[in-house]
């Protein structure tokens, strides 16, 4: 099945505009005008009808490529993570060395696990929409939750592997924090060049591009169209949020 509104130039990164100051200039020349700082995203799969589950944009038919390749370099972290962890049992110095490795590896690995998740919530949604087509309303509504439900393991997984890092780079930093002994740090982004690291005062910036997806709206979107199609056939609704941006567990 071929895409209904979106292809797959679409579906690859795109740039979008983002809250950071606009650039004053690089280390080659001065903006006249200044230029808006530009940040790249994934696309989401859309959200389906809320009369009967329709669903059409095949996500991960134009993720394929991105998928494929996100499968192959799972299965090498999952080698790196192993070989990290056995050597982690046997060393005598330099221990730290390899802690911080590892949570470099389970960031890289999240990520990956992330594209994963975006396939199977593809994947269902799509599978719904099957079930509508077939009179299956409790299936179809199942299946929307398990998308749902999906996103929400999204959010933990980033969250674990976030407090994972700052548990294990904080051992030997001092942790940047908003307020202290009475005293506020003033956060003030460069203007010439974007050190991604100074986005956020916290580690954030670690997960700062997922961070900018726009997960909140696709949660609520999916949500009230699956309980528009429950309404319709006598099933209860669904009222949690998902907040995307929260970084706790």
């Amino acid at each position: 099945m071929g895409p209904r509104r979106h292809d797959c130039a679409q579906a690859d990164l795109r740039q979008f505009k983002t809250h950071l100051r606009p650039a004053a200039g690089s280390s080659r020349r001065i903006f006249v005008p200044r230029q808006a700082a530009k940040d790249f995203t994934i696309g989401l799969p859309e959200a389906p009808a809320p009369n009967d589950l329709a669903y059409s944009y095949p996500w991960s038919w134009a993720n394929r490529k991105r998928l494929e390749l996100a499968s192959q370099f799972r299965r090498e972290n999952e080698e790196l993570l192993g070989l990290l962890d056995e050597n982690l049992g046997r060393v005598e110095v330099n221990r730290y060395n390899l802690e911080v490795y590892i949570s470099i590896a389970r960031l890289y690995r999240q990520n990956l696990d992330l594209l994963a998740s975006l396939g199977r919530m593809d994947t269902r949604l799509s599978a719904a929409y099957a079930a509508s087509r077939n009179g299956k309303a409790r299936e179809a509504l199942s299946v929307v939750d398990q998308a749902l439900d999906e996103a929400r393991e999204i959010r933990k997984q980033r969250n674990t592997v976030l407090h994972f890092a700052e548990q294990c780079w904080y051992k030997s930093w001092q942790p940047r924090v908003l307020a202290a002994n009475g005293r506020r740090f003033f956060h003030q982004l460069d203007d010439v060049k974007d050190h991604e690291p100074d986005r956020t005062v916290d580690l954030s910036y670690l997960v700062y591009r997922q961070l900018l997806l726009p997960f909140d709206d696709w949660y609520e979107s999916v949500r009230r169209a699956r309980n528009s199609y429950a309404s319709r056939h006598g099933l209860p609704a669904r009222r949690d949020l998902l907040d995307w941006k929260k970084l706790d567990f």
